[in-house]
């Protein structure tokens, strides 16, 4: 089974805010092909502080062709990338399944969150969130939205779960890691992206069936009214879940532990939830008059 073969809709989130009697509701469903220019477009842009995309590029088309394609490589690998988009919905899924669960949380604030799903969905937060560019969540729908019957795109969440030892084995030679040095564009600044590598790469290792969570991108005028924060407790809340191997797409039931990387005004939010800092790193940027230094952290939760 493919990522594009799953049901239209997997899940609709209703979120009642205090003090809207308007409440939101969000589809999350697996992305498609046609989606992934879009999916990018957000990437880049909820990532524009990134020194690698706001320093490293002779043009802006460069990095969007660049992130276009990583995407589109992660698709392709449905049993060990999903990607979920999330979208603005005005009722319940026309394709509802006969399993529902409905789960309320109470949140610190008061504010309630009801969940209604169908299967499980496995959720994630972006590891390098730069400062959001509110023109991206100003654009108008595209045809292809309209046409499906589908609201507007607010986010996207992408995760993968690691390879055991045998997988590992078995794709040498093969092209089943993304390698971004290799696919880098003429004209980029290659030094920039060696040094990057040599200083920010992870060192914390985790095994078969962990979990590395990469991306959550929410658009600019939704943020601070807890999307990211709802769908992180429901991805905790369907660690044990028995419905992603039914699936057959990537499982969180048994993973030891889940991996991020927090930039300086997340890392707050992550410890709430349980990760703790593995390691602090630091990109100077200073020295070639680009600005000030570059921090994010890797962060464990061991589950």
């Amino acid at each position: 089974m493919t990522i594009s073969s799953y049901p239209t809709c997997l899940i609709e989130l209703i979120i009642l805010l205090m003090g809207n009697s308007n409440p939101i509701s969000i589809s999350v469903c697996p992305a498609t092909p046609l989606e992934l220019p879009i999916l990018s477009r957000l990437d880049i842009a909820a990532n524009s502080s990134h020194p690698l995309i706001s320093q490293s590029f002779q043009y802006p088309f460069q990095a969007l062709k660049l992130w276009l394609a990583h995407l589109q490589f992660c698709y392709e690998r449905p049993k060990e990338y999903m990607i979920l988009v999330a979208k603005l919905s005005s009722g319940k899924s026309k394709r509802e399944q006969d399993l529902k669960v409905e789960i309320e949380v109470e949140v610190a604030e008061g504010e309630k969150l009801e969940l209604e799903r169908s299967a499980s969905i496995d959720s994630g937060v972006d590891v390098s969130l730069g400062s959001l560019m509110s023109k991206c969540g100003d654009e108008e729908d595209t045809d292809e939205q309209k046409d499906d019957g589908e609201g507007e795109i607010v986010g996207f969440m992408m995760w993968r779960v690691c390879k055991s030892q045998e997988e590992r084995e078995e794709s040498v030679g093969r092209d089943d890691e993304w390698d971004w040095i290799s696919q880098l564009p003429k004209g980029t600044d290659l030094k920039q992206w060696k040094r990057y590598v040599e200083v920010m790469s992870s060192e914390s290792g985790i095994g078969d069936g962990d979990v590395e969570i990469l991306k959550l991108v929410v658009l600019p005028r939704y943020q601070g009214r807890g999307i990211g924060t709802r769908l992180l407790q429901f991805f905790f809340s369907n660690l044990s879940s028995p419905f992603s191997s039914a699936l057959d797409k990537p499982t969180l039931s048994h993973p030891t532990k889940i991996r991020v990387r927090a930039s300086r005004s997340a890392k707050t939010l992550y410890e709430k939830f349980g990760w703790t800092v593995a390691k602090e790193y630091t990109l100077d940027l200073r020295a070639g008059g680009r600005g000030r230094a570059y921090v994010d952290f890797e962060m464990l939760r061991v589950v």
